[in-house]
């Protein structure tokens, strides 16, 4: 398992840093998170586990998890997918679930009221080809585990997951961030819900990106 770990890692780790040298548009961003994330699910596929998941459409009790991380290049390329394929009304009522979803974190501890990711419309996730490393390498082996851990952020309960799935979407995610750390671009880790809400109050975000901006640090 470690071995294949490192292979995950060491070839996206150089196939990302051959994209970001090869081309400074900002449209390179694109390519980037297409070609990570097209690695790490075919990663994630090989896993001997596969037939055991219980993850199926419109079972979205992992969608309430208090945090979820996903790096800099993966905000970025999500707002772009937002901006892309959302009517204008569609897209605001994302910034409104995003607002309503970081005003209920901050409220942290005196909120009990369990509350969906800001991009789960209908019980389905509206993003869900674009969705980050650490959802794709989520995958459940016991769906009344998840009942029983929904909406908590903190439960004695253990959700078992696809091991290797896991490993694997980490692997090729920290080969994502630490390519993009060496191109001098910001490979950081963010909260999802503030991160994309301040990525899409910028337009030219991807483009500040790629200039070695750091749009997210309030988000960490």
């Amino acid at each position: 398992a470690g071995g294949e770990e490192l292979i995950a890692y060491a070839a996206q780790y150089h196939e990302a840093l051959a994209i970001l040298s090869s081309n400074n548009d900002a449209a390179v961003v694109e390519l980037l998170v297409n070609t990570a994330h097209a690695w790490a699910d075919s990663r994630i596929d090989q896993s001997s586990e596969g037939n055991r998941r219980a993850c199926k459409s419109g079972c979205a009790f992992c969608c309430y998890l208090p945090v979820v991380l996903a790096s800099a290049a993966e905000v970025i390329y999500l707002a772009d997918w937002l901006r892309s394929y959302c009517s204008s009304d569609e897209l605001q009522q994302v910034r409104e679930r995003l607002e309503a979803r970081c005003v209920q974190d901050t409220a942290g501890s005196q909120s009990k009221k369990p509350f969906p990711c800001a991009l789960l419309q209908d019980n389905q996730c509206m993003v869900y080809e674009a969705r980050p490393f650490k959802c794709r390498g989520w995958n459940s082996v016991r769906l009344e585990a998840c009942e029983r851990a929904y909406g908590q952020s903190e439960t004695t309960t253990k959700v078992p997951v696809d091991t290797f799935a896991f490993v694997m979407g980490n692997a090729v995610l920290n080969g994502l961030s630490d390519s993009t750390h060496q191109a001098g671009l910001d490979g950081g880790a963010y909260e999802l819900n503030s991160a994309l809400l301040r990525a899409l109050e910028f337009p030219d975000a991807t483009v500040r990106w790629r200039r070695g901006e750091r749009l997210f640090d309030t988000s960490r």
